[in-house]
């Protein structure tokens, strides 16, 4: 496979959408300690994006129509799996979510079997292997805690995740505007609702934050929608499964900057060398002809 092939390009896209993905816990964290309050800091990222969106799908509207079903259902399972990461993220550590997450190779690998026919070969059961492995090291040597909400909903989420991708594989051709645009909905919505259940508070004032919501709905715009709409273009293309396990490269940025930034979150020697089979991981599915190896 070479990079001039459409899974060679969808792969590359993949595997650099979400390691910009990997920064994505950074403003909201940040965002949460200037006084808006983390849920409602998600909701401020991802409401500028869908009112970027609305006119787009309104004015292509006829064409969007005739995949409203389908863009519906896809948007409910990536934008609760938005929603459910994200709030997790700010009720457990980065690694934490971010490991617990990147168990969707495994659903996507068998969803990909059972619900789209897929194959799954040796080389993707190779790459499944390594990087459980290293999710596993990078969760090793440090301090037992119990398993809670936040982790819960980060294990959810990556379910999901591989749901709506196994949804945008089987439906092919759907336009990606107005099921990015229902993603955006429903992570919305369900930020709302977590919001509700976990911490429920007043939201923040705009007139008092105006610095700082402007920068959320700048980061919206010119990150999050390029960002997803890579991946839903790429996941017409390639199997959830593959599509899992390129997105690690979100864990090894995120986890990094983790570290950097976060000292309790520091890693150890062999939580290093979990990040290193994590990036080996995803390059066995990024580069190379599976004939050659197997």
């Amino acid at each position: 496979m070479t990079f001039k092939e459409p899974s060679g390009l969808a792969a590359a896209a993949v595997f650099l959408s979400a390691a910009i993905w990997g920064l994505f816990w950074m403003p909201i964290r940040l965002f949460d300690e200037h006084g808006i309050g983390g849920e409602w800091a998600l909701i401020s990222f991802y409401f500028p994006a869908f009112v970027v969106l609305l006119p787009v799908v309104v004015f292509d509207l006829t064409r969007q129509f005739r995949h409203f079903g389908a863009a519906l259902a896809i948007g409910f399972f990536i934008g609760a799996a938005l929603a459910m990461f994200g709030v997790g993220i700010l009720h457990t550590s980065v690694v934490r979510a971010t490991v617990l997450f990147y168990l969707s190779p495994v659903w996507g690998t068998l969803i990909g079997q059972f619900w789209l026919g897929e194959v799954p070969s040796r080389r993707r059961w190779v790459g499944i292997f390594l990087g459980i492995l290293g999710l596993i090291l990078l969760i090793f040597e440090r301090q037992a805690v119990a398993f809670n909400a936040g982790d819960f909903l980060a294990l959810l989420s990556g379910m999901c995740w591989a749901v709506g991708l196994a949804g945008i594989k089987r439906v092919g051709e759907i336009p990606i505007a107005g099921l990015s645009l229902f993603q955006f909905m429903f992570a919305v919505l369900f930020i709302f609702a977590l919001e509700r259940l976990f911490s429920p508070l007043d939201p923040p004032s705009i007139g008092g934050n105006l610095v700082e919501f402007i920068s959320i709905a700048g980061i919206s715009v010119c990150f999050i929608v390029p960002a997803l709409f890579l991946l839903a273009w790429a996941s017409r293309i390639l199997y959830p499964g593959r599509v899992g396990l390129l997105m690690m490269s979100e864990v090894l940025v995120a986890i990094t900057t983790a570290s950097i930034f976060i000292p309790e979150e520091t890693l150890y020697t062999t939580q290093w060398a979990g990040a290193v089979l994590i990036i080996v991981a995803s390059m066995v599915e990024l580069v190379g002809n599976p004939k050659q190896y197997f």
